[in-house]
């Protein structure tokens, strides 16, 4: 028997010998089919149904779960094709260090079912969404425990010009690089509404949201989340919008922008009773932090809102005015609201020119990790009989890649089988 190799799909540095183990009989094969409109209990069936979807718009096919599912590869909805997973209280679990689904198309996640109790779980060890130009609703149920060391968006992942809403589900305990809970790219779209994203974290910018284009929170509360620049959110794009009752709250971040960070020349925009708050930065507080030439836009706050600004970093103009109108005019001293606070006393703002304001300094953003660029094997064939075993060593270039992880995995378990410790 001669068995073709691949390198592993995630690999970084010189590896430990992985010992490749030879079934004794070829793996079974699964009994019946599915039943249409029957609820979906095999990953075979899951597959199917999702590959030849044919949804249309305001008619989407239905796939709804009838089991826990643990996933082999990503799901691939395509463009011009309109479903809803239904995930009716069960689990659909990644394949370690893959997404459980890769969307071009139209795809609504919901739970319908009493509790609401069903995810996607990625184990802490891959997982979540990407979205590829096409658009993602999260109805109900949570994207859970997803973990994108090295890359973006450990919940979702919003590529090109790609859409995500977020209506009444749950993103939480997500990490990644940059946007722990969810990752916008420029040219993508960012909706929330009655809906939480809490305990998440970025090792860079964006614990619970990084927006490259446009976010716009509706309501429900960004909580608990961490990172390096931005707890709560990294605004990289043009438009930041909170409305309603929106909550960012008990947020941290390590250099600036415990709940919010404004990047340079981009803003915030408030209405109605948002609540920025609690939020800090080594233990003081740090709400929404200004960049230089970042602002903060009052479209109409009422009593009861509750915002600390704070300005971060060198290069800021003396006439630069960090708070304006909904015309984009500077708002006088005398019309500065109540609830409008420095976060440096946490009083009353007093000033809206950033002349009379202090600035926190703050720490560069980290370096980047390096990225793996290639993986070899020291054997491309192995020749085996059933049973049998044999070592391979991969090794990964450049040797100063930062994450030292690999994955090990079967692409045909009926032929050969690789254990979790390379075994």
């Amino acid at each position: 028997m001669v068995f073709t190799l691949a390198a592993p799909a995630l690999a970084e540095g010189v590896l430990a010998e992985a010992p490749l183990t030879a079934p004794a009989a070829p793996a079974e094969g699964t009994d019946g089919r599915r039943m249409e409109g029957e609820p979906i209990t095999s990953l075979e069936d899951l597959e199917q149904a999702v590959s030849e979807s044919s949804g249309t718009y305001g008619s989407p096919s239905t796939i709804q779960l009838g089991k826990d599912i643990t996933l082999t590869e990503p799901l691939t909805l395509e463009g011009n094709h309109y479903a809803i997973l239904e995930l009716n209280g069960h689990t659909l679990t990644a394949a370690k260090g893959q997404r459980h689904l890769e969307v071009s198309g139209t795809l609504t996640i919901q739970d319908t079912s009493e509790g609401a109790a069903g995810k996607l779980d990625g184990n802490s060890n891959g997982g979540g969404v990407v979205v590829k130009g096409g658009t993602v609703i999260l109805k109900s149920g949570a994207i859970a425990d997803c973990k994108q060391s090295a890359g973006n968006g450990g919940g979702v992942c919003v590529e090109d010009s790609g859409t995500f809403k977020l209506i009444d589900g749950t993103i939480e305990n997500c990490t990644a690089l940059n946007g722990g809970g969810v990752y916008a790219g420029t040219g993508g779209w960012l909706s929330m509404e009655g809906s939480a994203i809490k305990n998440c974290t970025a090792t860079g910018s964006g614990g619970g949201v990084y927006s490259g284009h446009y976010f716009f929170m509706e309501g429900g509360a960004i909580e608990n989340c961490k990172a390096a620049q931005g707890g709560g959110v990294y605004n990289e794009g043009g438009t930041c919008t909170m409305q309603n009752s929106a909550a960012i709250e008990r947020c941290t971040a390590t250099k600036a922008g415990g709940g919010v960070y404004v990047a340079a020349g981009k803003k915030v925009e408030l209405l109605n009773t948002p609540q920025v708050k609690d939020n800090t930065v080594d233990g003081e507080r740090d709400n929404i932090a200004l960049a230089p030439g970042a602002q903060v836009q009052d479209r109409g706050l009422d009593e009861g809102a509750s915002i600390g600004i704070s300005l971060h970093g060198e290069g800021w103009e003396d006439d630069a005015v960090i708070l304006v109108d909904s015309s984009g005019n500077p708002i006088s001293k005398e019309n500065i609201p109540a609830y409008v606070t420095d976060d440096t006393t946490g009083e009353k703002l007093t000033s809206t020119s950033a002349a009379d304001l202090p600035k926190k300094s703050v720490t560069p953003p980290p370096t980047p990790p390096t990225p793996d660029r290639a993986i070899a094997l020291d054997k491309t064939e192995l020749a085996l009989e059933p049973g049998q075993t044999a070592k391979l060593k991969a090794t990964l270039t450049p040797a100063d890649a930062t994450y030292k992880y690999i994955f090990w995995e079967s692409s045909d378990e009926a032929i050969a089988t690789v254990s979790d410790s390379g075994v």
